[in-house]
């Protein structure tokens, strides 16, 4: 990647290869200080933004975030605050949408300890699932501290 994003802002084009995106999506988090400035790295040259937004705003997470603070949901205050700005432009129905995919990821990734592995998405009935036996592993871990002469 011989090229910056400033060299390239004002030509870069509509590409959605690989080749015409990933390298860009890379340069644009690369450049970046914090999670936020990356994607308004990427934004900022145009093109095919949902796609090159999307890869380097998974590089970005991961690097300045991390996987286990997706899945635990938490975030920096700064970022907390973006989500809640963004969240007003949305349509409700898209809000919750997104609330119901960050819950049903976080059950499967908290049920099976599987965070830092790659977990599928559940339907509706998996997840209520996946949350009863969460709310059974609580109790029991409860009932075990309750138990233990340490915790007296």
């Amino acid at each position: 990647m011989d090229f910056t994003l400033d060299s390239i802002r004002d030509s870069y084009r509509f590409d959605g290869s690989c080749q015409g995106s990933v390298p860009q999506a890379i340069v644009a988090f690369l450049e970046s200080e914090d999670f936020e400035d990356a994607i308004r790295n990427v934004i900022s040259i145009g093109g095919d933004c949902d796609t090159t937004g999307a890869i380097t705003g998974s590089i970005a997470w991961i690097y300045y975030i991390g996987y286990n603070n997706w899945v635990s949901d938490w975030l920096p205050p700064s970022l907390r605050s973006l989500r809640e700005r963004a969240a007003g432009y949305l349509p409700e129905e898209f809000v919750q949408l997104e609330e119901e995919f960050r819950t049903m990821c976080g059950h499967r990734a908290g049920v099976y300890y599987r965070t830092g592995f790659c977990t599928p998405v559940l339907n509706i009935d998996e997840a209520r699932e996946y949350v009863r036996l969460d709310e059974q592993r609580k109790k029991w871990q409860s009932l075990m501290r309750d138990e233990d002469p340490g915790n007296r």
